[in-house]
This record gives structure tokens, sequence and C-alpha cells, in this order.
């Protein structure tokens, strides 16, 4: 008897480390909180090129991205799924190095090209992490047009500026700091009104849990979604939803990682399909094999805020 109570608690003891190896090392042991999964395709087979992603958008049909690597690499292409929406492939139309202000390629090490968002000016603009922080592009072959830098980007560390950008439907641009100059203290969310040559703090965001913005979009339901990552045991990833109509608004958590330890999410788009909300999240793997790149998609809830909708 005492024999197999050994051999029991062995066999637990076993488990309980296979499962504990299995989530540090990165494999999904299925947990997703509080939101259902549609999509988790692992992008294997890429060219050289084809890492770093940092940050992705989608078309609204969900059929279409366009995506932007570490090194200032443009893509565009197209998605594949099945009939209930769940992703099983990519592939990429076009990639293609931004250009400077200058109209030159800047080296491969210097843009560190973060945040993305299609439709700015009927181009679209990016942030950084070093050089110029913000640009906008007329098109992927055309040089860049610097943007005004928000007033913090002198106090912040070269590598720990403006990963996360987004645009709102009347087309204001947002961005906020991976690093705050006050780690006690909240993030300024800031706000770039059309025809403005200067940023203005639309609210500050309170740092939570290690959490720092490294993402963001406006859904069709009209919030505003950060991403949030934590370098801890692993990377971790949140996504937590404003309204920022609501001055008193402090973000509810929508979804949290669980699993897939290394995979870096740093990018994100919102989109909906079926009146369902999507978020669509790209992970950056560094140019690292320890690290993968991976797009999930998580749906959240409906458009109508009716949970039996997307159930």
């Amino acid at each position: 008897m005492r024999k197999r109570s050994f051999l029991r608690l062995t066999a637990l003891a076993a488990l309980v480390l296979v499962a504990g190896a299995l989530y540090i090392f990165g494999y999904d042991l299925g947990i997703v909180s509080p939101s259902g999964r549609l999509s988790n395709l692992k992008l294997s087979a890429l060219k050289p090129e084809e890492n770093g992603f940092s940050a992705i958008e989608m078309t609204p049909d969900g059929l279409g991205f366009a995506a932007l690597g570490d090194r200032g690499t443009f893509f565009s292409g197209r998605l594949f799924r099945l009939d209930n929406g769940v992703l099983i492939g990519w592939t990429i139309d076009y990639a293609g190095r931004l250009r400077n202000s200058n109209g030159r390629f800047p080296p491969v090490s210097g843009p560190d090209a973060e945040g993305l968002t299609m439709g700015y000016r009927d181009g679209f603009a990016i942030s950084s992490e070093k050089n110029r922080d913000i640009m906008y592009f007329s098109d992927p072959q055309a040089s860049a047009e610097n943007l005004p830098a928000p007033p913090d980007s002198k106090d912040l560390p070269p590598n720990q500026k403006y990963e996360s950008l987004a645009l709102d439907v009347t087309g204001r641009l947002y961005t906020m700091p991976e690093h705050s100059r006050f780690l006690d203290r909240d993030f300024p969310l800031w706000r770039l009104d059309p025809g403005a040559d200067y940023w203005v703090e639309d609210r500050r965001i309170s740092l939570e849990a290690g959490y720092r913005p490294v993402g963001a979009d406006f859904g069709p339901d009209g919030f505003f979604y950060l991403l949030e990552r934590s370098l801890r045991v692993g990377v971790g990833n949140r996504v937590r939803r404003f309204d920022l109509s609501d001055p008193l608004e402090t973000g509810q958590v929508v979804w949290v990682k669980r699993g897939l330890r290394r995979s870096n999410f740093e990018g994100l788009s919102v989109w909906e399909r079926q009146g369902c909300i999507v978020l669509t999240m790209i992970s950056d793997n560094n140019f690292s094999a320890l690290m993968e790149s991976r797009i999930l998609e998580i749906v959240p809830g409906s458009t109508s805020g009716d949970p039996t909708v997307c159930g």
C-alpha cells in the first residue's frame, strides 16, 4: 500500500513538473482568460527578412494585412481562413524597407520600428524607439515625413520610446511610451489632432503588475484597446479596453495570455467578424531561434455587448 501511494505521488509530481516545463518553455496549455480563441498560427519557413514583426493591421474583412518589422520593413499580404474564421495560413505579397525623410534606407539596426496605423492621411504612420519618433508615409515606397515628437521624447531611453500607435475615426493619432520617466507613476497617452503640430496629453494610464504598453488600436466598437507586455518568467501579455470618453475609466482586462511564453506579442489590430470583436496579435521573435513568430486571435465579445452573440 505504501509502495502504491509512493508511486502515485511520484507520478503526480512528474505530471506537475512536465506541466511546469511546458508552461515555461512556451507550450500552450489551452488556458485563455477570460476570452475565447479564434486562431493560433505559428509562422514558420520565414525568409531572413520576415522576422521581428512588431505591428499588424487587418483589413475590415480579415483577409488582408499590413505588418511592420523592427528593421523598418513594411509587409502586406493575404490571410487564409476556414469557414468558421480560423486562420490557417498567410502569404506575403509585398516586403520592402521604408525610406527616411532623406529618401535613403536607414541602417538595418537603425529604425527599431514598432507601431503601425493604416489610413492616416490616406497613407500610414509608424512609431519608433530610436531616431525619429513618429513618421508618416503616403505609400510604402515614399520617403518619410517626420511628424512632431511627443513632449517626453527627449527624456526617454532610446530603446523604450513609442511602441504603440493608434488612429481613431476622427483622424487623431495616439501613442504611449514603453517607459515612464517616473516608474511609480502612470503613463501618458499622447494625442495628435489633425493639422496640429504638437501632442497633447489625453489622459494617464496606470502601470499595473509590471506590464508596459507595446501595442494599441481602436476597435469598431469605439473602445481603445491596449496590448501590454510583462518580462518576468518568460513573456507575459494582456489586453485592456478603455472608454476614452470617460475621464475616470481605468480600463478593463479583456484577455491575459497563459502559456506561449516564447511568443512576444507586440502588434495588435482590432476588427469585427459577424458581430464579434476580434483581437489579432502578432509576436516579435527578435530574430532569435529561441523566440516564436506567431499570430494569435482572441474574441473578447460582441460589438453590441450581448454575451450570447460570440459565446
